[in-house]
């Protein structure tokens, strides 16, 4: 019984060995620490939809402008970075992916230049 409790502790231990030697190789893997031991609150989905209307009328100067999806992605990124419910940084990738769901999703009339 004994030797069960201990092989359990050991593997909690080897996660965090390996965490600590990642940091040691890249010092960047200690920003996502925290984010690996915790479960997200709120996925960068869900805070980019909440935000993106905001951020479109911000980028295009109120639907007056076309606008490049990256300008809209330059706008949103520090709302999402910035969120406290964040799960990790937002990329421009990511961001695009967001978007294209987005304008699917709501059939909204934005001239977005893609």
């Amino acid at each position: 019984m004994k030797s069960n409790d201990i092989l359990k502790a050991l593997d909690v231990g080897q996660k965090w060995t390996r965490q600590i030697k990642a940091e040691e190789k890249r010092p960047a893997a200690r920003v996502y620490r925290d984010t690996m031991y915790t479960v997200s609150r709120r996925s960068l989905r869900d805070i980019c939809f909440e935000h993106m209307e905001e951020a479109w009328n911000k980028a295009s100067d109120n639907g007056r402008l076309p606008t490049h999806w990256r300008q809209i992605f330059y706008v949103m990124r520090p709302i999402c970075d910035a969120h406290p419910d964040s799960d990790r940084p937002l990329s421009d990738t990511t961001f695009k992916g967001i978007l294209e769901s987005y304008l699917e999703e709501r059939w909204v009339s934005w001239d977005v230049l893609r």
